[in-house]
């Protein structure tokens, strides 16, 4: 339809499947937090963040990789922030945040978090192929 497509990384795991992580995260406003002289100041730069974030996983959710030609992912995006403070600054100042992307297909991953997740998508990955091939056997007896 004339949109290109291009995720940042694609994380091929066994049994030909795909993870979509997307890592273009702006982090203008919490260097800005971070680097406030008053209490103020640093509360409006938070927020700014936090509304950073949850345009970004507005804009991410519309994009809908899934149906890319050649790739076989989740329905899900994982979203990094590869600052780790950045991260939790966001949850901090708005809790709902993550249940709010996760909502959207969205998983807000950081560095602790990222290969944690990525072990956790294999582990169901496998656990479905097993179910089915079982679901097979049962089949064809």
């Amino acid at each position: 339809d004339g949109e290109r497509f291009q995720p940042d990384v694609i994380i091929y795991l066994p049994g030909d499947k795909q993870v979509v992580v997307d890592s273009k995260v702006s982090l203008t406003s919490y260097q800005q937090y971070v680097a406030a002289d008053d209490d103020t100041l640093g509360q409006i730069a938070i927020k700014q963040h936090v509304l950073s974030l949850r345009n970004h996983v507005k804009g991410l959710a519309g994009k809908d990789y899934k149906r890319l030609e050649g790739l076989h992912s989740l329905d899900f995006v994982l979203l990094f922030v590869p600052i780790e403070a950045a991260f939790s600054a966001a949850l901090q100042a708005e809790p709902s945040l993550f249940q709010d992307a996760f909502d959207r297909n969205i998983v807000i991953v950081s560095p602790t978090t990222l290969l944690a997740t990525l072990r956790v998508i294999d582990s169901l990955w496998k656990q479905e192929r097993q179910s089915q091939n079982a679901r097979e056997i049962a089949e064809r007896a």
